[in-house]
């Protein structure tokens, strides 16, 4: 599971990875409206426990992402776990 918080931003993705639970492969990416990846914020192996990654709203390319409406993703092991909407503004 996870959260998103900071209105306005950056914005923070709490995740958790299950105890009990093998490592696993943590992919958590931002999207524009039109799903075009805008920046990855993590692809990585993970292990069980409470993680966190910031989006600061800078793009993949280091410019600063357009006002807009952003979709979150998060996926493990290519499974997709969780979709958090953030409304960024200028």
């Amino acid at each position: 599971s996870a959260t998103v918080s900071g209105a306005g931003g950056p914005w923070t993705v709490d995740f958790s990875v299950p105890a009990g639970t093998r490592a696993c492969h943590v992919y958590i990416s931002v999207y524009d409206i039109l799903g075009r990846r805008v920046r990855v914020l993590l692809d990585a192996v993970m292990t069980a426990g409470s993680q966190r990654v910031q989006w600061d709203g800078v793009t993949q390319h280091g410019g600063q992402a357009a006002s807009g409406i952003y979709w979150i993703e998060m996926r493990a092991d290519g499974r997709r776990i969780s979709g958090l909407k953030v409304l960024k503004m200028q």
